[in-house]
């Protein structure tokens, strides 16, 4: 006769390990409960699914204070918009413009072409912006207009600066592309950006903005930080696929040591991304990143206002070369001092003292109206709308840098349009 009692205790050790494996189960989800408040078991696999930083998410931008996001490098603008992201709006030849940025003159319409930054992408960036529409309110006052459309192309972009508004105007006229007027609305990057953004970092006044970081990927230690970054978070996704495995994603044990291995995970990831954000290139940039010295430390002031004179003249010999009529306006900041009158709210939003381009303005822009003033005895319609605010008690300014909310867009794009159709009658 066979013993039942193997049998027993087969039973009893599976009973006991069930009851064992039930209370280490139970402990864990108490735990885990203490530790979120709630669980779910589809929360948690929600997150192990999600990659809280993203993997698209480039070390060489997250080291740069200055390049803004939908940007790419561009073989003759430096960047220019990335016409693949699906957060711009519809770009040809990665200028801002819809449906398409070449046009061709006809006698029935007259294609205005905007070249400068940020201000001048937000009056001429689309057809409805209230300064595009102010704009083309005052050229219909040209009477040699009369009957013709109005077509306003932005060559303009965040961040461009002197000379990627001439270069922006070469690379048009080479693409075939042809315009009537070209209007270059400008001053505030050319004296603002390059002693907080490029100076430090010893790369060329003559070079686009934050360029060292744009191209920093090139350099040895961006690549490490980039491996870094790149392991840490392959490690982390490979920590949460193997715990989404059943029977692991509907363990409450196995969760809670998921959990303790993904926050040892999450602190190499931020770690990572602090080193990242903290670096800053030393002394050893190769030249594609530092560009050309032309010029003392001291003297660089001087040297981006010469820059912005020399292309100025260089636009405009383009344009009279191609039969466009030119005008250049220098476009008003809150820095500068007496330009406009503030009360405490507006005071609040548009003024730091301690804002990292103040002082560029502050110094950059009396050489600027003095380079104005030699440009227009030299036959340059350079226009001086720095003080265009001078009597306006609304607010209009958006930010504490140089930006505008609607009513300073439209003002600007009324000011800057009957600016260029006087310069236009008269010529």
């Amino acid at each position: 006769m066979t013993d039942p009692r193997p049998h027993r205790r087969i039973v009893f050790r599976l009973l006991a390990a069930l009851v064992v494996v039930s209370l280490v189960e139970g402990g864990s989800w108490l735990l885990l409960r203490a530790r979120w408040g709630t669980f779910s078991f589809v929360e948690r696999a929600d997150e192990r699914r999600a990659d809280p930083t993203g993997s698209g998410v480039d070390v060489a931008a997250r080291v740069a204070r200055g390049p803004a996001a939908h940007h790419e490098l561009h073989p003759f603008l430096g960047f220019g918009l990335d016409a693949t992201d699906e957060g711009v709006p519809a770009a040809d030849q990665h200028f801002r413009a819809t449906p398409s940025t070449l046009r061709r003159r006809s006698p029935d319409r007259l294609i205005v072409g905007v070249f400068g930054g940020s201000v001048a992408e937000q009056v001429a960036a689309t057809e409805d912006s209230p300064g595009s529409r102010a704009l083309v309110r005052a050229l219909r006052t040209v009477p040699a207009f009369d009957g013709r459309s109005i077509e306003v192309v932005c060559f303009a972009l965040q961040g461009y600066k002197q000379p990627q508004h001439l270069l922006a105007l070469n690379y048009y006229l080479a693409l075939g592309g042809e315009l009537d007027v070209a209007i270059t609305f400008d001053g505030f990057n050319e004296v603002a950006l390059h002693p907080f953004e490029n100076a430090p970092h010893g790369v060329s006044p003559i070079y686009p903005r934050s360029w060292w970081a744009r191209v920093g990927a090139f350099t040895p230690e961006v690549r490490r930080l980039r491996a870094r970054l790149d392991l840490a978070r392959a490690a982390r996704r490979s920590l949460d696929a193997t715990f989404a495995r059943a029977p692991l994603r509907w363990s409450p044990t196995a969760t809670l040591v998921w959990s303790a291995l993904r926050d040892r995970r999450d602190a190499d990831v931020a770690a990572a991304e602090a080193d990242a954000r903290a670096y800053r290139p030393g002394e050893d940039l190769p030249p594609v990143i530092r560009g050309p010295r032309t010029v003392p430390e001291d003297e660089e002031t001087a040297e981006l206002v010469a820059i912005w004179s020399r292309c100025a003249r260089q636009m405009a010999a383009l344009c009279r070369g191609n039969g466009v009529a030119y005008v250049h306006a220098i476009q008003p900041n809150q820095y500068v001092e007496g330009s406009k009158p503030m009360g405490d709210e507006e005071r609040r939003i548009a003024i730091r003292t301690d804002h990292p381009y103040r002082p560029g303005v502050v110094d950059g822009y009396p050489r600027l109206l003095t380079a104005a003033s030699e440009l227009r005895a030299d036959g340059i319609p350079v226009l001086d709308l720095t003080q265009v605010f001078a009597t306006v008690e609304e607010a209009v300014y958006s930010d504490s840098c140089c930006h505008f909310n609607a009513l300073g867009l439209r003002l600007l794009g009324e000011a800057l349009g009957r600016a260029t159709a006087e310069t236009l009658r008269d010529r």
